[in-house]
Parts: C-alpha cells; sequence; structure tokens
C-alpha cells in the first residue's frame, strides 16, 4: 500500500514520517491541521529499487566530506542526473488518483460511477494541494529543518505524481546531503504528504518554550502576512512576540512586511507582491491572538512532553497547524556584556559570541574556505548556507528570524546567528565585528 489517508495516522504509524505522525497526534487531539493522505516511505524505496538508484547511492555519497561543501555538490548533481532518467513512479498512479479524488470531491466519490460520478466533478473542482516531505530517520535528536522541499498549488493527480518525484529528489541536495552525513543519519527513507492547500491570511512560527535564550516560561511567536515559505526560507524579517505561559505580552518587534506569497487567484500558483503601505509596519498578532497561541503552546508541550517547535496559518480567523517538531534550543551560553561600540541591533536568534572580519557573500557557489576567522554576511538566511557554515565564526544576516529553517540549524550545530539587520551587507563588509546571537547585537571589535 503506497498512500494512507492522513485521518488514520495516530503518532506511531509507519511508514509516514516524523512531520506526518506528529500532525496525525495533534489532529486526534482535536488540533486544526490540513485534510490530506501520505505517500509511504514503500514507494520511495520502490522507486529507488526499481530505477537501481537505490543501488548506487552509497557508493555517491560515501566520497561526501563535511569540510568540502565541493563534495556534497557534487554528489548531489550525479543523484540529480539519475533521478532525470527515470519518471519511475506511475506503480502508484492509481491509488493516488482514488486518494486526490476522495480529497477533491468527498469521501464517496470512488464508489461513484457514471453520471453521478460526472455531476459530483461538475459541482466541486479539483483541490489545490501542497506537496511536502516527511522524513523517516531512527537517528535521536536531529530535527531535520529544511530537509526537502514543500510543492505548492499543485492541481491534478498527474502534477502531484511530479511533485512527489521532486520531493524524493529534493532530500538529496547539497545541505541534506551534508546534514545527514553530520549526524551520521543516512539510514532514512522519506514519506510524502499530500494536503489541502490553506489560503492564509497570514503565517509564522511558534515556539512553546523560547529558543534562544532558554527561557522555558516564555513563548515566542513569528508572524507574516500570506504563505509561510517565506518565514521558512530566510527571506523575512518576521514580527516577533514574546509572551507568558498566560498570553500576557512580554515584548514585542514588528518587522518591515514590504511583501508576500500568496495563491494568485486567476492562475492558482504562488504570486509575490507588495504589502499595502498601511499594512507594512501593521502587528500580525493582536492580544486575543497571544492567549490563543499560549494554549496551543501548553497544550502540545502536553501532548509530545517536550517543547515543540511549530509553523501555523490563519484562515478565516482559524488557526491551522502546518508541522510540529522538537524544538532545537540554544546550547547553553551566558549572556554577553553590553558593549558601548553596537553597529546593529538585530534579532537573535541562535546564541552564542563570534568574532571575525565580515565578509559579504551573496552566491555561495564557488565560495573559499577563509584563511581567518570570519564571519558571513548575507542578504536571506537561507539552507544553502549549512555546506559552508563550519567555515565560518558566526553569521550576520539582513533577513530572517527564528523560525528560519537556517536558525534552527544554527541552534543544532552551535552557530552563533544574528538576523534582520537591515543594510548590513552595506556597512558590514571588511569590519572586525563581535556579534551576540543571543542578545542581537552587531559590535566593532576592538583592536
Amino acid at each position: 500500500m503506497y498512500i494512507i489517508n492522513l485521518d488514520s495516522v495516530d503518532g506511531q504509524t509507519l511508514g509516514v514520517g516524523q512531520k506526518a505522525n506528529s500532525l496525525g497526534l495533534l489532529a486526534k487531539a482535536g488540533f486544526l491541521i490540513p485534510r490530506g493522505f501520505v505517500v509511504t516511505t514503500e514507494a520511495f524505496e520502490k522507486f529507488l529499487t526499481d530505477t537501481g538508484i537505490g543501488l548506487l547511492l552509497p557508493r555517491i555519497v560515501e566520497g561526501v566530506n563535511p569540510e568540502d561543501p565541493a563534495t556534497a555538490l557534487e554528489a548531489s548533481a550525479k543523484i540529480r542526473e539519475l533521478f532525470s532518467k527515470y519518471s519511475g513512479n506511475d506503480f502508484m498512479i492509481r491509488e493516488l488518483r482514488e486518494a486526490y479524488s476522495e480529497l477533491s470531491f468527498g469521501k464517496d466519490v470512488n464508489i461513484a460511477g457514471g453520471v453521478a460520478l460526472s455531476l459530483i466533478r461538475a459541482g466541486r473542482g479539483e483541490s489545490f494541494v501542497s506537496v511536502r516531505p516527511s522524513i523517516a530517520c531512527p537517528h535521536e535528536g536531529a530535527c531535520f529543518a529544511g530537509h526537502g522541499k514543500a510543492v505548492l498549488n499543485q492541481l491534478s493527480h498527474r502534477q502531484i505524481l511530479g511533485a512527489v518525484k521532486e520531493c524524493w529528489l529534493s532530500v538529496f541536495s547539497p545541505e541534506a546531503i551534508l546534514y545527514r552525513k553530520l549526524h551520521g543519519a543516512e539510514d532514512f527513507s522519506l514519506a510524502v504528504m499530500v494536503q489541502k492547500m490553506v489560503d492564509s491570511e497570514l503565517s509564522g512560527a511558534l515556539f512553546t518554550s523560547e529558543p534562544v535564550s532558554g527561557n522555558r516560561e516564555a513563548i515566542l511567536v513569528e508572524g507574516w502576512w500570506g504563505l509561510g515559505e517565506t518565514l521558512c526560507c530566510g527571506c523575512v524579517s518576521p514580527d516577533q512576540y514574546l509572551i507568558s505561559r498566560e498570553g500576557a505580552l512580554l515584548s514585542r518587534r514588528i518587522g518591515k512586511k514590504l511583501w508576500l506569497r500568496r495563491r494568485g487567484p486567476l492562475s492558482g500558483q504562488t504570486i509575490q507582491e507588495r504589502v499595502p503601505a498601511s499594512r507594512v509596519s501593521m502587528d500580525t498578532l493582536s492580544e486575543r491572538d497571544f492567549s490563543r497561541f499560549a494554549t496551543i503552546a501548553k497544550r502540545t508541550e502536553e501532548i509530545f512532553r517536550t517543547p515543540q517547535e511549530m509553523e501555523w496559518c490563519v484562515e478565516r480567523g482559524r488557526i491551522v497547524i502546518m508541522q510540529s517538531r522538537p524544538a532545537v534550543f540554544s546550547k547553553e551560553q551566558a549572556a554577553a556584556e553590553e558593549r558601548p561600540d553596537r553597529i546593529f541591533q538585530g534579532l537573535g536568534v541562535s546564541a552564542g559570541t563570534a568574532t571575525g572580519k565580515a565578509k559579504v557573500v551573496n552566491d555561495m557557489s564557488g565560495m573559499r574556505k577563509p584563511e581567518q576567522p570570519t564571519v558571513l554576511v548575507t542578504r536571506t538566511l537561507g539552507t544553502e548556507i549549512l555546506p559552508y557554515a563550519r567555515w565560518f565564526s558566526g553569521i550576520v544576516s539582513e533577513q530572517g528570524g527564528a523560525g528560519s529553517c537556517m536558525a534552527s540549524l544554527g541552534r543544532e550545530l552551535g552557530i552563533p546567528i544574528v538576523a534582520g539587520v537591515q543594510n548590513a551587507a552595506a556597512i558590514l563588509d571588511g569590519m572586525n565585528i563581535v556579534l551576540d546571537g543571543r542578545s542581537g547585537s552587531v559590535c566593532a571589535a576592538t583592536q
């Protein structure tokens, strides 16, 4: 069986991966999640077996050296070339078509026929769906943040079939290969979730305990207009709210929300557009929302018995949960002393201090390892940084928040990161600086 309905996933279901199991458990507890189904790990493994790619993978990744990003890029390119030679996943097309029809038209669609089926389809259009990877790996302590690519706004079973293959391929990106190498987590499989698209008014991240300072009595919520992929990719600086477990606001920082992504009403595809001037500096969350998120945080920690990092969105006033995984906390770090030579105040998203010469890099390809302590300065906080991150003492990014995938990876790997530093590239390049990934300060280094 290559397809399992998400309604039947209960937190311990085999073959559906960690992301799907977490969502299934939350759904059973009464949380609102998007309806859908899961293409199981069995389908992924059959594809690798039938095409012969599975036999070649160990040899290709064997030579990957975490200290040399070029080896990960080379391995990824070889695997991409192998994937391009095979379509290979038509073996599940019947199951996928039936599951998608049921998702679009209702549970009775697959037993209807003839005129009845035509009437059902005439009255209801096929559903737009998101197609997202769900890793299955026994390795403890690995968060797999940003592991694989989500494909949004798919329509028709043929599009979904192609998107499933794209998800399979995405876990062989250079950063994903390197991440598994660093963790010794190369024994893995992959499921793929297919869920109804949510027409997000706003999206964000929720940390049931504050992840940077380590304060377990505070909850961190980040918000942005439109689809949540913009937060995950680290290309925006969101609103950030620190609230108590009782729902009281402790502090806030409002980001400049200049643009958003949403589903286009005509094309059905993801479009990017400017935010109206009146909403650029408007709060994404209200006082009423603080108590709602505090309740979600406490209930979720009770279910999983450990702090969680969650992705959420709001549709027609309802909070929909898109993902939940164990939160990654910064390694214990004492707060740095306040320095008089502060240049910028950004968002501390991964604790620790770092000193070095600031180097602005807009394109990581062809990057050479610095010969002296260096702080990487980037415009966005994307996971493409990961293969090179070990070369730098820390990272400063003009965009990004604690909910970006690279911030989670930074906390896991002990890389100090300050995000949301506007104009950092123009001002810092070549300067000797000190960054504090807990407080978010960027200061001039004393000679």
